[in-house]
């Protein structure tokens, strides 16, 4: 009888499915890794290092050191092992690096969070947790949800729409969702709270406020951070109806269009309308009034090659042929979109179609018809594409 026992302890120990969990220190990962190991899986934290904070001012030094101490108090409350891993090339050469040449040039807005999944947590902690701890299924703390396909993943949005981070995953690929878990995407910011509140009971990360911005850049203006790795080039406000000079600015790279335009002495509020490809560098055209019609697009057009479709190539549903052969390209499908994470979805027309500059007959070039005109849709944003609930892809723009 006690030898049967312990065979059947034995066999519980070596059958519990083991997860390592992306840990940042919050209350969201911590959460999940309370929600897993409540089901019985054997939970290993793992901590990213991705900023080299050497040369940080202190108190971005204080921040970073503060959410490994919150990441070893949390694994250390639940009793589960925790590992630290250093991603700071990968993290320089494939998010920061593309982050500032998009910035360099002076016209594009970039999205870093978009390509640190993309890279560094879909690709390089998924290798890491292979090859060094020899764990197949990562979970992380994303408000989002993955839906087993017929043939891969799908990436839908969390139930909280709120919350819902789908959109920081639309250049995911659909391969790299296999063996990854996303408990939060069931649930809503309160309920999550609740889920930490008694096993993390007396705990500084209960304390923690929303993080918010871009992690490396912190509380810092964004024109302070950009000078220390590049000159800003100062330029002119140009009134775009007028062609008139109107003011002066001191970094055409930290200006967005759609926001206004500081200008001194000026009674008419401005709105940056575009950042110029043509002219002295580091103009800057401007337009009178919030709702001024250069501020609205009503369509984008997009190359295949900067479309990410999450299942690697475009849903059938878009490839229904025209009904008449004097027309090109594929039946119109109506989906919802984004431009911006904060932005509840809004209704439009996506069609695919073949142009000539197409190489392959399987690639096709997209353009996406807004119902409503979109305001300051941005050279570098992420358009990210819905059908119902599931997330499609995105492109940069």
């Amino acid at each position: 009888m006690n030898r049967f026992v312990r065979f059947r302890s034995f066999v519980s120990q070596i059958s519990r499915p083991t997860v390592a969990v992306a840990m940042s220190g919050g209350i969201d990962s911590s959460a999940v890794a309370v929600l897993l190991k409540n089901q019985g899986y054997d939970v290993v934290g793992v901590f990213m290092r991705n900023w080299d904070a050497s040369d940080e001012v202190a108190e971005n030094v204080c921040q970073i050191d503060k959410d490994r101490i919150d990441m070893r108090e949390v694994c250390n409350r639940l009793q589960i092992p925790y590992h630290e891993v250093d991603f700071v090339k990968e993290y320089w050469v494939d998010v920061f690096t593309p982050f500032l040449e998009s910035y360099k040039s002076g016209i594009l807005t970039p999205n870093p969070d978009v390509f640190c999944n993309r890279f560094i947590k879909f690709f390089h902690l998924k290798k890491y947790i292979s090859e060094n701890l020899g764990i197949s299924t990562l979970a992380t703390g994303h408000y989002a949800r993955i839906v087993q396909g017929k043939t891969s993943p799908e990436l839908w949005r969390g139930v909280d729409p709120i919350k819902d981070q789908s959109y920081f995953l639309s250049l995911v690929n659909g391969k790299s969702l296999q063996d990854v878990l996303m408990p939060l995407g069931n649930y809503h910011k309160n309920q999550v709270r609740e889920i930490v509140a008694e096993p993390l009971r007396g705990l500084a990360v209960l304390q923690k406020k929303e993080s918010m911005g871009i992690c490396f850049i912190g509380k810092r203006p964004m024109s302070e951070f950009l000078s220390r790795y590049m000159p800003l080039k100062r330029g002119r406000f140009i009134d775009m109806d007028t062609g008139k000079v109107v003011g002066r600015h001191s970094g055409c790279e930290v200006l967005t269009v759609g926001q206004r335009a500081r200008i001194g002495g000026c009674p008419e509020k401005y709105y940056i309308a575009s950042k110029a490809v043509q002219g002295q560098p580091g103009d800057v055209y401007v337009v009178p009034g919030v709702d001024h019609p250069a501020l609205f697009t009503k369509s984008v057009t997009l190359s295949s090659h900067l479309i990410s479709w999450i299942a690697g190539h475009p849903p059938p549903i878009f490839l229904q042929p025209q009904s008449r052969q004097d027309l090109k390209g594929f039946l119109p499908v109506n989906c919802s979109y984004k431009v911006r994470s904060v932005q509840p979805p809004a209704a439009c027309t996506v069609t695919l179609f073949q142009s000539d500059a197409v190489d392959s007959p399987e690639e096709y070039d997209l353009r996406v018809d807004f119902f409503e005109p979109q305001r300051a849709v941005s050279a570098g944003q992420i358009l990210v594409l819905y059908l119902d609930e599931q997330c499609l892809g995105g492109a940069v723009l």
